[in-house]
C-alpha cells in the first residue's frame, strides 16, 4: 500500500459528545513527497481524505471505504518540511450503515482542509 508508514496517529480522544480529535504526524521523508512535487512537497488533499478514513476506521474498529463527500475544502497547503503535525476534528453519525463524517483539520492554528462525507463499512 502507497501510504503505508505516511502518518502515525500519536493521540485519538473522544468527547462526551462522542466527537473525535486525532493528533497525527507525517512521515516528512515519505516516498510520496518525491512526485508530489520534486523539490517543493506538498500533501496530497487526497492523502487527506485518507487519513480521515483511517481515524475513523480506527475508532470504529472497522473497514470502511469512501463512498463521497457533499463538501470537500483544501484550504491551505500543508508542507511537510514546515509542519509534521496535524490535528483532525471530527463528528460522525451512523445512518443506514453509512457514516456521515464532518471533518475540520489543522496544521498549528490554520486550518488547512474541511470535509462532509460519507464512509461504508466493507
Amino acid at each position: 500500500m502507497l501510504l503505508r508508514d505516511f502518518y502515525t496517529i500519536d493521540q485519538l480522544a473522544v468527547s462526551e459528545e462522542g466527537k473525535l480529535e486525532a493528533h497525527v504526524t507525517l512521515n516528512t521523508n515519505h516516498e510520496i513527497y518525491n512526485g508530489h512535487f520534486p523539490g517543493q512537497p506538498i500533501l496530497p488533499g487526497v492523502c487527506l481524505i485518507e487519513m480521515v478514513r483511517g481515524i475513523v476506521a480506527g475508532h470504529l474498529q472497522q473497514s470502511l471505504f469512501f463512498q463521497g463527500a457533499d463538501q470537500i475544502k483544501f484550504m491551505n497547503i500543508v508542507d511537510p518540511q514546515l509542519t509534521d503535525h496535524l490535528t483532525f476534528k471530527l463528528s460522525l453519525e451512523e445512518q443506514d450503515g453509512a457514516y456521515q463524517v464532518h471533518n475540520e483539520a489543522r496544521a498549528g492554528e490554520i486550518t488547512c482542509f474541511k470535509m462532509k462525507g460519507t464512509f461504508l463499512a466493507e
